[in-house]
């Protein structure tokens, strides 16, 4: 036995790294201790990310949900007060028009927004002139989507409003306020800035006084083989939504000039 082993208890030592080697691997090994740190920190720099995105949304989906509605000032003509009946539409224009357009809508469908957004301000032009009166029913087809009753809710402050002569007003103040979750206090506010109200219209709001009205919508519905809203009848023909949706606001004035 060596002297070398005999020193070592008759264990070999392995022979000690060259210094530049060493040198080498701690450089490696802090290179790869910063590159974790990197990815640590840009990690944490993209949740961080994601969480400020997150809450602005989440601010902006209460906004538009929850927050408080506008009113619409490009007409506060009402027509005059309105006998509510369940089984029978709202009828807003003069009596003796020679067209009837019967519209079926919810306040919340997305479809009735651009329908009212591309045809709202024609159809609007057309009543104030005589040409067309409107029976619209509000048939609340979103609260089966997301089991709610704010498209009921809002259906009948359409109604309280309507009982109180500015049923017209409200009708277009809810279509500057798509995607409203409506709650009481915001169908209050929202009447409250197109009218005067009395407190009678406050007491129909929350007591859902034309809860019937908007639940006669859906037997007439079905009467009228309406599916889906928005859905417009002039002269009691049912015109194509698809076709509809392809006029211009002029086709829709000659359309409901004919007749």
């Amino acid at each position: 036995m060596s002297e070398a082993t005999r020193v070592n208890g008759g264990k070999r030592k392995p022979p000690k790294e060259g210094g530049s080697n060493a040198r080498e691997r701690a450089r490696v090994a802090a290179a790869e201790a910063a590159r974790r740190r990197k990815r640590r920190n840009l990690g944490l720099l993209v949740l961080a990310i994601v969480v400020v995105v997150a809450a602005v949304g989440i601010g902006i989906g209460y906004a538009t949900n929850f927050g408080r509605p506008k009113a619409n000032t490009a007409s506060n003509i009402g027509w005059g007060p309105v006998s509510v009946t369940p089984g029978k539409p709202i009828v807003l224009g003069q009596k003796d028009a020679k067209t009837t357009v019967k519209l079926y809508e919810d306040f919340r469908c997305p479809h009735c927004q651009e329908f009212e957004t591309k045809f709202g301000e024609t159809l609007n032009g057309l009543q104030k002139n005589g040409t067309m009166k409107i029976e619209l029913w509000i048939l609340p087809v979103i609260d089966a989507e997301d089991n709610s009753d704010h498209s009921l809710r809002a259906g009948n402050a359409f109604a309280c409003a309507a009982e109180e002569g500015f049923g017209q007003a409200m009708y277009q103040a809810f279509w500057k306020n798509p995607g409203k979750a409506w709650t009481d206090e915001m169908l209050i506010d929202l009447g409250n800035q197109v009218a005067d109200p009395p407190s009678s219209f406050k007491s129909c709001v929350t007591g859902l006084k034309h809860k019937d009205w908007v639940d006669s919508a859906q037997p007439a519905a079905s009467a009228d083989q309406v599916t889906g809203t928005p859905t417009m009848f002039i002269n009691g023909k049912m015109q194509s939504l698809g076709t509809v949706m392809e006029w211009t606001p002029q086709q829709m004035t000659d359309a409901i000039k004919r007749g």
